[in-house]
This record gives C-alpha cells, sequence and structure tokens, in this order.
C-alpha cells in the first residue's frame, strides 16, 4: 500500500487486525514510497498489528512528517512484531523520511501493548522518534528494539527513542526494550510525564542522555534492571523542578565485568531546582565524569545503597565542584545543604578481629559505609581525593541522639579494606562520601615474666615458641618472638577461636621462682590471666588457655565491661556474690581484681583498697 493521499490504513472499529502487508514501501520492502499519509490509523480498541509468526510482520514506513503507526484515543491495541523503517530484509531501508518523522504515536491513547515478551520484537529505525506518547496513560512498552537492524549489530539510528510528551502517566516501559544509537536522547520525559515506570531495559549507545527528565516529570521510576551505558552526556539527567522521582536498582555506566560501557558525562546528574529524588541500590561505575552529582540548588536528594566506584571524578560530588570539605556546624547551604560528611574520631579493632567505628555527625542523621578500596585490590583503588569510592555497601546505623556513632563492621570484611561513608539527615539530604579510612588490624601480645619459655599453639594448629633449652620454631606468619627484656610473643593477624599457651621453665630456671603472663588483645591495656605461679618443674609445663571472641577481651576488676574499674565494679561484685545477681562479671574473669583465678569477696576488697585505701593498694593484677 503506497501513495495514499491520507492514512493507508484506518482501523475505527474494534477487534481488528492487520498482519502481513507492506505499507508506504516498496512490494520487495527495501525502499520507502514518500507521497502518502500515514501507516495506520487506530481510533478504535482491541486490534492487533502484527502476530506470531514471520508472515504475520509488517513492514510498515513513515512519511515525510508523519506517523508509521498512529493511535489517537484507542485502547487496549496490541502491536508486535513490527519494523517500523526497516527494510523487509531487517536491514536499512532507502529514502529515509524527512522532517518529523514517528515510528509509532500514540495520543491520548491508554493501556495498549506495544510490544509483548510473548512475541518476536517491533523494530524502529530512521525516524524521529521511535515512539512517541502524548497523553497516555496505562501503556505497556516491552520488547521493542529502536536504533538496530534485525540483526541485533548494525546500527540504524533514531533522533529519539521513546519521548513522553503532556499528562503521559502511569506507561510502563519494560522488560526488555533496546534504545540504542539514537542522536539524540534514549527517553525523554518532561513537565506532566508522572508516575510512569521504566524496568529491565538496555538503554546504550545514545549520543547525548541515556535518560532525562526536565522541566517538572515526578514519581516516575527508573529501574530495577535497566543497563544504561555507552551514551554521549550523562546516564540519567534530572534537571527543571523534576521532584520525587526514583532511580534503583540499576547499572549506570559499567561495571568490573564492563568497563568500557562507562557514559561519557556524570552517571546521574541532578541539577536546577529538583527536590526530593532518591538514588537507591544502583551500580554507578566507569562514568566520564562523577558517579552522581547534585548541583544548583536541589534538596532531599537521597543517595543511598549504591555501588559508586572508578568513575573520572567524584563518587558523589554537591556542587559540581570537588569534593566540599565540613564546615563548623554546617551552616553552609547549596546542593543538598552542602550537607557535612560523617566524621571519624576512632577505630577500634575487636578480638574477633570485627572493628568499632566511633564519629560524630548531626542529630537523626543516618551513616551508611561503604568498601572504598577492597584489601589487596592493585587494580580497584580508591578515589584518588580520598573520599571514596563505594565498591561495596556494607551497612548504616542511626546516631545515638547527640550526634554521636558507634558501628559494628563483622570480620567479613577483611583487613586493611579502605572504608568511607555517608551522612542522610531527616530531611533525606546525602552527603558527599568522608575521608577514607583503613581497617588496620591491633594485635595479639603475650608477655611472660619471670625465666620461662613460650609456647603459643593458635586456633589453626600453627604455633610459635621456644622449648626449655631455646630453640625458636614459627609456622604462624609475621609472628615474632622477642626475648628482652621479657620473653614475648607477637601475632600480628590474631585469629577467632582458642589459643593454647604451654608455659615451660627455661634451662637453669631457680628453685621456688614464680612466673605471670599477660595479654594486649586490641591494643588495650594489659590482661593477666596468670599471676606469680610456681615455674614448671624440668621436663614438664603448664598449659594456660586463652579465648580470642568478640568483646571477651577484657581488664582485671572491670567486673561491669565499661572500660573503667571504680565503685560501680565493687557494687556490681557484691550484687553478684552477695544479692540478686542481676550484675556479674561476664566472662567471669573480668571480676578476677587480684588474678588469682577465681572472683569471690577478696577482689572486692582488693578494689576497695586500691581505690580507697591510705595509701592506695595496688591496681588490679599489678606486677
Amino acid at each position: 500500500m503506497v501513495n495514499w493521499p491520507l492514512e493507508c490504513i484506518t482501523l475505527i472499529g474494534d477487534s481488528n487486525r492487520v498482519a502481513g502487508c507492506h505499507i508506504n514501501v516498496n512490494q520487495a520492502g527495501d525502499e520507502r514510497q514518500s507521497f502518502g499519509g500515514d501507516g495506520i490509523a487506530i481510533a478504535g480498541n482491541y486490534n492487533t498489528v502484527g502476530g506470531l509468526d514471520e508472515e504475520d510482520r509488517n513492514v510498515i514506513a513513515s512519511p515525510d512528517d508523519g506517523n508509521a503507526l498512529y493511535i489517537s484515543g484507542g485502547k487496549h491495541n496490541n502491536i508486535y512484531n513490527n519494523y517500523f523503517g526497516l527494510a523487509a530484509d531487517g536491514g536499512q531501508i532507502s529514502n529515509a523520511p524527512t522532517g518529523f518523522a514517528f515510528g509509532i504515536r500514540l495520543n491520548s491513547a491508554d493501556s495498549n501493548t506495544i510490544g509483548s515478551t510473548l512475541y518476536p520484537a517491533n523494530h524502529f529505525a530512521d525516524v524521529t522518534q521511535a515512539l512517541l506518547v502524548s497523553g497516555g496513560s496505562g501503556n505497556r512498552i516491552s520488547n521493542n528494539v529502536m536504533g538496530l537492524a534485525a540483526n541485533l549489530t548494525d546500527t540504524i539510528p533514531n533522533n529519539d527513542g521513546i519521548v513522553f510528551t503532556g499528562t503521559s502517566k502511569q506507561n510502563i516501559i519494560g522488560p526488555d526494550n533496546i534504545v540504542t544509537g539514537c542522536t539524540s536522547h534514549g527517553i525523554y520525559f518532561p513537565v506532566g510525564s508522572d508516575s510512569n515506570i521504566i524496568i529491565d531495559n538496555i538503554i546504550a549507545g545514545n549520543d547525548i542522555e541515556g535518560i532525562i527528565l526536565t522541566g517538572g516529570p515526578a514519581f516516575n521510576r527508573i529501574g530495577p534492571g535497566n543497563t544504561i551505558s555507552n551514551c554521549g552526556a550523562s546516564g540519567i539527567y534530572i534537571l527543571g523542578n523534576s521532584d520525587s522521582n526514583t532511580v534503583i536498582g540499576n547499572r549506570i555506566g559499567g561495571d568490573l565485568a564492563n568497563q568500557d560501557d562507562g557514559n561519557g558525562a556524570d552517571g546521574i546528574k541532578i541539577e536546577s531546582d529538583c527536590d526530593g529524588n532518591l538514588v537507591d541500590s544502583n551500580v554507578i561505575a566507569f562514568n566520564g565524569g562523577n558517579g552522581v552529582t547534585v548541583a544548583t540548588s536541589g534538596l532531599s536528594n537521597t543517595i543511598t545503597r549504591n555501588q559508586i566506584y572508578n568513575n573520572a571524578l567524584l563518587g558523589i560530588d554537591l556542587g559540581n565542584d570537588g569534593v566540599t570539605t565540613n564546615d563548623v556546624g554546617d551552616g553552609d547551604s547549596g546542593p543538598n545543604n552542602l550537607l557535612n560528611y560523617p566524621e571519624i574520631s576512632y577505630v577500634e579493632m575487636y578480638p574477633d578481629s570485627s572493628f568499632l567505628i566511633e564519629g560524630m555527625t548531626g542529630i537523626g542523621y543516618v551513616i551508611e559505609f561503604f568498601v572504598s578500596h577492597p584489601a589487596g585490590d592493585t587494580l580497584n583503588l580508591a578515589d584518588p581525593s580520598g573520599h571514596g569510592e563505594a565498591y561495596t555497601y556494607i551497612g548504616s546505623d542511626a546516631e545515638e541522639g547527640d550526634g554521636s556513632f558507634l558501628y559494628i563492621i563483622d570480620n567479613t570484611v577483611p583487613f586493611f579494606t579502605g572504608i568511607t561513608c555517608t551522612a542522610t539527615d531527616p530531611d533525606g539530604n546525602t552527603s558527599e562520601f568522608a575521608p577514607n579510612f583503613n581497617l588496620i588490624p591491633m594485635p595479639l601480645e603475650l608477655i611472660a615474666y619471670s625465666p620461662v619459655n613460650l609456647k603459643v599453639i593458635d586456633p589453626a594448629g600453627d604455633s610459635i615458641g621456644k622449648d626449655a633449652a631455646g630453640t625458636f620454631f614459627n609456622t604462624i606468619d609475621e609472628a615474632t618472638y622477642v626475648e628482652d627484656p621479657d620473653d614475648s610473643i607477637y601475632i600480628p593477624f590474631p585469629l577467632d577461636g582458642t589459643y593454647l599457651i604451654i608455659i615451660v621453665a627455661e634451662d637453669g630456671a631457680p628453685p621456688g621462682a614464680t612466673f605471670s603472663v599477660g595479654i594486649r588483645l586490641d591494643g588495650s591495656l594489659q590482661c593477666i590471666i596468670v599471676e606469680d605461679s610456681d615455674v614448671p618443674a624440668s621436663g614438664t609445663a603448664d598449659t594456660l588457655i586463652y579465648v580470642v571472641e568478640a568483646g571477651y577481651h577484657y581488664l582485671n576488676g572491670d567486673a561491669n565491661r565499661d572500660d573503667a574499674i571504680n565503685l560501680l565494679d565493687i557494687l556490681c561484685l557484691i550484687d553478684c556474690l552477695y544479692g540478686e545477681a542481676t550484675c556479674c562479671p561476664d566472662p567471669e574473669g573480668a571480676g578476677d581484681a587480684n588474678c588469682d583465678l577465681s572472683v569471690n569477696l577478696l577482689d572486692i576488697l582488693y578494689i576497695i583498697d586500691n581505690l580507697y585505701g591510705n595509701p592506695p593498694g595496688p591496681a588490679p593484677c599489678e606486677l
């Protein structure tokens, strides 16, 4: 059907089907016929264009300044397995249209199905806009290929892929659309295009943005499951009063397996008074600008749980001007209020190789922690700025009510991993990444006082030490044995579990000699595990047990485990031994102030003497 002055086919009724036609193309299907009106115009409902089989496919070209397929006011129409702007063999058609030519145009048309995963795809090529939705709602757009020949290799570009105008709401784009090769944008949302969903699509290789929301579209959701890559500008661009949109669960740019897929500018750019947008759980990597930029006056844009790494500039940039350092009192203003990032004050390793992180942020803030540099990875490094990356999301914590926070990073995160964090305030503003810090392990140190030699067997069965004759042996990596001034073993990377500490007398130890053993674990004060015990007889050994377990390092006499020895420990021991036992040392050795390997009245008296004696008695386990 060619050269009709108006539409080649007009369907104003319902439940009709158009299949196997060449419309506005020659019989061979390889040349567009330019003198005609729209290919198909539909005003009815429940019509079908195309079908399941190859012989059902329509080859439809757009006239100059017209539409290959135009649906105005029609509902529940189904469009499957057609070529819009391609030749019948799936390649490029000759005599491409000029002016504003459209593949499919929906005008105030609701609940239509453009493509389906149950049918072969529709293909669109060589038009101004592959699909224009103007004022429609409830339309489902899936399994369409825009910008490629049928072989899915050769590019036949459109100017734009999918464009929404007017009050186009509650449409679903996806799954399985491919929008590529556009000389402008992949998907375009202007003001009035609200509450639409883009899910499980490939939007790649477009000359400008992959997806743009401009002028005020709101409540749209991009994701999950979209790949937005290799676009010439930003992957996603949100600007001009576009509020309350969500970007969740997408790959924007590349990832560790697809490092050449970055977009040319930012992964996501938000600017010009855009408020309340959410960027959640995306992989944003290998882009040519920042991972996420919030520029020029947008507020309450929340950036949470993302993996953001190996972008050319910052991971998160508020103001698009590099790292914004914290100001005292956080009184500055700007994008996301230029929210201060968290400030880390203290990092402590626990005996189970977990780490306690302490710091300060604002009242009501949530702090999120990320891996900024995977331990031992020489390729995927921390950001050169010292702020970020975010290779892995670790977890989050709320501040304690006064701006302070305590967070434990468990021992699944290896030693020497780089860590960063962000803050998000109660209004949803998220900060840039904080300065990075490393999880540097604290050693296990065992010290013997007196004429004995030490042998230590770790939970893996490896050992270090000396026998009675002083012969040294060691199978624990990087552990050392020092003899002066006291015999000590230094284990830089302690394991979780039970350590056996074997005590043997040195050759020539004097009769009646005694020994004591102290331990430092996690870098805190020394804990005495045995004091003034008789040196083993020649040819024998004493064996002590020390369990390395989270939270179980303690100071002798610190019965209530608050890291201080004071009246509260006396009251705790009295309650445990003679009261209702609401406070008892855990482990029991924390109440052993005099280091006699038991907890009793003598420990209470020992602490009283130390705190209130005149002169003060010895400190717990003091040698």
